[in-house]
């Protein structure tokens, strides 16, 4: 089994960081690394269940690399930093308010492994949509050969596929899928719990371009997951095996700036071949 590395960006949301890391260390797949990235104004490591979730990990031959840092510049930076120290062949990035059934870990690899893609993820329900049914956003495309490269724009026939991703439709069309079996299907994007081939998302530049957006941003992943899957393709898991503590969809606000708007400008710089060291595309700001 290749190296992994679990990178979670961290607030000021204690409660389900706690229920977070209590899934994280339960996969059936172990000696991994974790890599923490605690924005929170108090450091989590303070509190005792997580200290305790701490030497959980470290019995179980995972290593735990915890930094407190306040000065961070958004999600996108924080997510920069995290991939700046990691090693592993596989780097998830999963929210602090995702818990992971115990299997999830260990099928995200195994699928990209097999697939040799740029990604893929479980998208995380919040139950509290269990009830709210919507069958006109529960469409989906499975994929049933080899996951190839896409170029899919915002806006296309191709990004609707993001309304799965809404309430609870992914879980409820998941009750279709036969017991036991786990399928993969066609993104446009997906978040919360995706794991990334590190080399690949270091080549295509990573979360480097967080120095071009204020800290309140959105859509950092969906930039990064479009860049991907022009070259390798990506995918997403279901049934996904993964919850979300906050009931509510997220909703940036009106002025907070999308990052997928840097996409012509970074398919740009690949054409231009604007690289840095081994072809990894290179950003710079005034930060």
């Amino acid at each position: 089994m290749s190296s992994v590395d679990v990178l979670l960006p961290a607030g000021n949301h204690l409660e389900s960081l706690i229920m977070t890391l209590s899934g994280i260390a339960t996969q059936s797949l172990n000696c991994f690394r974790l890599i923490v990235a605690d924005g929170g104004e108090t450091p989590a490591r303070n509190s005792s269940a997580i200290q305790s979730l701490v030497e959980i990990f470290q019995v179980r031959c995972e290593t735990v690399d915890w930094f407190h840092r306040r000065d961070n510049h958004g999600i996108a930076e924080q997510k920069d930093f995290l991939l700046g120290h990691a090693t592993g062949d596989y780097v998830l990035f999963i929210d602090d308010n995702v818990l992971m059934e115990p299997w999830v870990l260990r099928t995200l690899v195994e699928s990209i492994e097999k697939d040799q893609s740029g990604f893929v993820g479980a998208f995380p329900t919040s139950l509290a949509y269990v009830d709210d049914l919507r069958p006109h956003q529960q469409a989906i495309e499975l994929w049933d050969d080899e996951i190839r490269p896409e170029t899919i724009k915002p806006g296309s026939r191709e990004w609707s596929r993001g309304e799965l991703h809404q309430g609870a439709n992914a879980y409820h069309v998941a009750q279709r899928i036969p017991p036991g079996e786990i399928r993969q299907f066609k993104v446009a994007w997906i978040e919360g719990c995706v794991l990334y081939d590190r080399r690949k998302l270091q080549d295509t530049g990573g979360f480097g371009f967080w120095g071009l957006l204020k800290p309140e941003h959105y859509g950092e992943e969906r930039l990064v997951q479009n860049l991907l899957m022009c070259h390798w393709g990506g995918s997403g898991i279901i049934p996904s095996g993964t919850y979300r503590a906050s009931p509510a969809e997220p909703h940036p606000a009106e002025d907070a700036p999308n990052a997928l708007d840097l996409l012509d400008e970074i398919l740009g710089r690949e054409g231009s071949g604007k690289t840095g060291e081994r072809g990894v595309l290179t950003f710079s700001s005034g930060h």
